[in-house]
């Protein structure tokens, strides 16, 4: 059979293709026109079919973690977020923080779940002339800690202007599972372009 017929006869209802299962002649006839009246919709099917697979890679593409990463969780992010908000004394350390927070907020959540080395997850966020594929991620700190899961992170501290256009802070992570605590230390600075970029 035809592959447009088996897709009508196999995958439409039963109830519009009864006519084409007429036999002989007349039946022919039949089969013919019916195949003809719904070749527009079996077409729309069909495409309907491919933005439906289309949706799903693009689903797959999403939930997967980049190569040397673990998977992050939604209450792991809103740590991130909520240690981001945190109130400084400083009134202009604390509005530098508020505008690279976007950014040091992404760069964080990749840093608590590297779990290879020398990936190159972090060199999308590297300064112009940096790479950041060398670091000493915090679950690579750890022993005991379950290397699919990414750290928590407990706070962020030590936050100082190197710069008046660079922000340097300590975070501090800890493993939900054995209870090891990590720290990482980081210097993003404001490129003239006005996006941050990070040299460690």
């Amino acid at each position: 059979m035809h592959i447009l017929e088996a897709f009508l006869f196999d995958t439409l209802p039963r109830a519009h293709c009864s006519l084409a299962r007429a036999s002989g002649t007349k039946g022919g006839l039949l089969r013919k026109n019916a195949l003809l009246a719904m070749a527009p919709i079996a077409a729309l099917l069909l495409m309907g079919c491919t933005e439906t697979l289309k949706t799903v890679n693009q689903g797959l593409a999403t939930a997967l973690p980049p190569k040397g990463l673990a998977r992050i969780t939604t209450d792991q992010q809103s740590r991130i977020q909520m240690a981001l908000a945190m109130p400084l004394k400083d009134e202009q350390l604390q509005l530098m923080v508020k505008d690279a927070a976007p950014v040091i907020q992404t760069f964080l959540e990749r840093v608590s779940c590297i779990n290879a080395y020398r990936t190159s997850a972090l060199n999308a966020y590297a300064a112009p002339g940096r790479r950041l594929d060398n670091f000493n991620a915090p679950i690579l700190l750890t022993k005991y800690h379950n290397k699919n899961v990414c750290m928590t992170l407990t706070r962020i501290q030590a936050v100082e202007m190197p710069a008046r256009n660079a922000i340097r802070f300590e975070a501090v992570y800890t493993s939900d599972l054995s209870g090891e605590v990590a720290k990482t230390t980081h210097v993003a600075v404001r490129q003239p372009e006005g996006h941050w970029l990070f040299n460690s």
